[in-house]
């Protein structure tokens, strides 16, 4: 699962790249819209990268022979319910 999701972050972070590249070669090499692009393209990277720093990574047995990975969101129930509110409006 760790694996997983450093190759996650890392296509964010290539997405990123490449559309402030794209934009600094398209707008005549501007500087500053490449920098806002990849300020912006860079928020799911960071939000991505915060739960996964925050995250507890637990290997849960599963039957004799087998494991299963899972993650636990160490935050309150009450925060817990307020990311699922902001998750849902915005979906």
């Amino acid at each position: 699962m760790i694996i997983s999701e450093t190759l996650f972050l890392l296509a964010d972070l290539q997405v990123a790249l490449f559309l402030a590249l794209r934009v600094f070669a398209l707008w005549g090499q501007n500087y500053v819209l490449a920098s806002i692009v990849l300020i912006l393209e860079m928020v799911p990277f960071a939000t991505n990268l915060f739960n996964d720093i925050v995250y507890i990574y637990l290997n849960v047995p599963v039957g004799d022979d087998s494991s299963s990975c899972t993650a636990l969101f160490p935050y309150s129930a009450r925060t817990q319910t307020m990311w699922f509110v902001l998750l849902v409006a915005h979906s």
